[in-house]
């Protein structure tokens, strides 16, 4: 059984012109929900538990500002703010490796001008330690131990990048 509900809201808060620059300020809100459950399971064990890898609710914040300057080269420098949140989710269908709700929030700033553009960057600026996903795997051999394995989320980083469009 799968039912949910998701939308988004972009809001325009400010859009202003003077003689040298424009200023534009949006904000952008998305939220969706899901219940997801096994319904009809082959061995019946897991019927009623939720689906692998089906976060119960996502969600996403973020606000942009950029300022568009009158000048020559077309220039503009954009700084955008973000908090993306995922629900609670599994990774079995006996629902016994779960990833709790965590947040990442993000920020960028870029300059550009016409056919080229520089950027700094820093993703999960709180460094939020969470799983992509998980899953069990045999230990070796004929051993009946099973080891919980899987993909920790990308840790805090920043970075620059340069780009030029031919």
């Amino acid at each position: 059984h799968n039912y949910g509900i998701d939308g988004d809201i972009n809001l325009n808060l400010l859009n202003s012109e003077t003689k040298n620059s424009s200023h534009i300020i949006d904000l952008k809100v998305a939220a969706g929900y899901t219940h997801a459950t096994y319904y009809n399971n082959d061995t019946k064990e897991h019927e009623g538990n939720r689906i692998v890898m089906a976060p119960d609710f996502t969600g996403d914040v973020s606000i942009n500002y950029t300022i568009a300057l009158n000048d020559k080269l077309g220039s503009a420098i954009n700084f955008s703010n973000s908090v993306k949140a995922m629900g609670n989710q599994y990774f079995d269908e006996a629902n016994t490796l779960k990833q709790s709700p965590y947040a990442l929030w993000n920020m960028n700033l870029t300059y550009s001008a016409k056919q080229w553009s520089v950027s700094a960057w820093a993703k999960n600026i709180m460094d939020k330690h969470y799983f992509c996903y998980e899953f069990k795997s045999p230990v070796g051999g004929k051993k009946p131990e099973y080891l919980n394995s899987g993909q920790s989320g990308a840790p805090r980083n920043f970075g620059f990048t340069a780009s030029y469009k031919f």
